[in-house]
């Protein structure tokens, strides 16, 4: 319903402030409004002219890393540690 828009007055309605305290510790950053004009020309949309001028958020990009969380597909993952907590509970 609210994608590519600001939510910030649907959020604070639903959230409590324990989840906007929480909030500090996902965010990823912050989109700011530049000069920032894109060269493609695909069409007039109706989500045009909601955000002008944003820039991509530059990430520092290492090498790839292979993901285990995709659903459908077993991924062999090294035992590094396990630590035993009590005597049905541990830490690998």
């Amino acid at each position: 319903i609210n994608a590519g828009t600001d939510c910030t007055e649907e959020f604070d309605a639903i959230h409590s402030d324990k989840a906007k305290k929480l909030l500090e510790q996902y965010r990823i950053g912050e989109l700011i409004t530049t000069g920032y004009n894109s060269d493609s020309s695909s069409g007039s949309s109706s989500s045009d002219g909601l955000v002008k001028g944003v820039q991509p958020i530059k990430e520092a990009v290492g090498p790839a890393r292979r993901v285990a969380l995709r659903p459908g597909e077993k991924i062999q993952c090294k035992l590094v540690s396990k630590t035993s907590i009590s005597h049905d509970v541990r830490i690998f």
